[in-house]
Parts: C-alpha cells; sequence; structure tokens
C-alpha cells in the first residue's frame, strides 16, 4: 500500500510540476539584436515559442508567443500599474520629466535591465476567457516558475531632447537570455 501511495504522490507531483512549470532541467537562449524605430525583431526560442519586440510610438514592446497563437504570454509580467511595464520600452523612461537630458530619477521607469515572465497557460488556464476574476498572486508565481527572461539594452540612440515631449527611441542593441522548462517525461 505505501508503494501505491508513493507512486500516486510523485504522480501528483509531476503533474503539478507540468502545470506550473516547476521542472529543474531548463532550456536557455541568449541572442543579441539590433533594431531602429518602427522595426519589428522576432528570434525563434525553439519549436514552441517565439520572443518579439514590437515597434510602438515612442520604442517596442516585448512580447512572447507560443508558435500558432496569438496571445502574448509575457502579458502578465508585473507590475500592471503605477509604473511602467518592464515588456515596455520607451525612450522617454531614459530622459528626465522635461526631456531635457537622461532620466535623474524625476521619471520611475525600468532602466537597462528588463526582466519579464512567460507561460503558454497564459490566456488558457491563467487568465483566459472562462476567468472571471482578477489574476492572482500564485497565478503570477506559476507564469514565473514556468518562462524567465531578461533583457539588457547595451546602447540606446534617442531623439533630440525637446522640452515638454517624450523621447523616442531611434536605435537600440540588445542581449536577452530567456529560460522555460526542459521537455518533460512522466
Amino acid at each position: 500500500m505505501n508503494g501505491k501511495i508513493l507512486s500516486v504522490t510523485v504522480l501528483l507531483v509531476s503533474l503539478l510540476s507540468v502545470t506550473c512549470g516547476c521542472q529543474s532541467a531548463r532550456q536557455q537562449v541568449i541572442f543579441a539584436g539590433t533594431v531602429k524605430a518602427g522595426e519589428h525583431f522576432q528570434h525563434a526560442l525553439d519549436g514552441r515559442f517565439t520572443f518579439t519586440m514590437e515597434p510602438s510610438e515612442y520604442g517596442w514592446l516585448v512580447a512572447v508567443y507560443e508558435i500558432g497563437r496569438n496571445e502574448d504570454l509575457a502579458r502578465l509580467t508585473p507590475p500592471f500599474h503605477f509604473v511602467p511595464n518592464p515588456t515596455q520600452i520607451e525612450g522617454w523612461h531614459f530622459r528626465n520629466e522635461d526631456d531635457t537630458g537622461p532620466n535623474d530619477g524625476s521619471v520611475n521607469a525600468p532602466q537597462e535591465e528588463r526582466e519579464f515572465i512567460f507561460s503558454p497557460e497564459v490566456g488558457l488556464s491563467i487568465d483566459g476567457p472562462e476567468q472571471h476574476y482578477g489574476v492572482t498572486p500564485e497565478q503570477v508565481k506559476c507564469v514565473r516558475l514556468f518562462g524567465r527572461g531578461v533583457l539588457h539594452i547595451q546602447h540606446l540612440v534617442l531623439s533630440p531632447e525637446n522640452i515638454g515631449n517624450r523621447a523616442k527611441i531611434l536605435e537600440m542593441n540588445f542581449r536577452c537570455t530567456v529560460s522555460w522548462p526542459g521537455s518533460v517525461k512522466l
């Protein structure tokens, strides 16, 4: 009987690991890129996921997609309110409030290191169409346990300073590291 309980427990732990992406073996991809204003960037992570940078008015939006789906799997990267999200990389984050010089702390925004999280469960079992409540901290933890990435901005060219306006990124060099669970074998 103890053998059966142990087998069920191991299976349950394995299934929980699959659900939350808690496997110990992780795949990792490191790549670099250069983008100019208005350009779209895409990098295949494996046969399942694609990292993208989609152009926006002031820079780019970082997203991760599962091949065959239009759901941004990184859209639950915190914080959700009050300060710019790390997946939004915009020129004005790197200038002061008046757009007359470098960010002196007057603009509360992430800087050169941008961490993001992702999971294929986003839009399905996590924050999917059937969910009738906001995302829970436990769900965000599950997303974080599955996929993580860090984008390091290595060089930026911003639009000229223009008092009272928002700076745009004209060109950006970056390096990115992304990891997610390896293949699951039960």
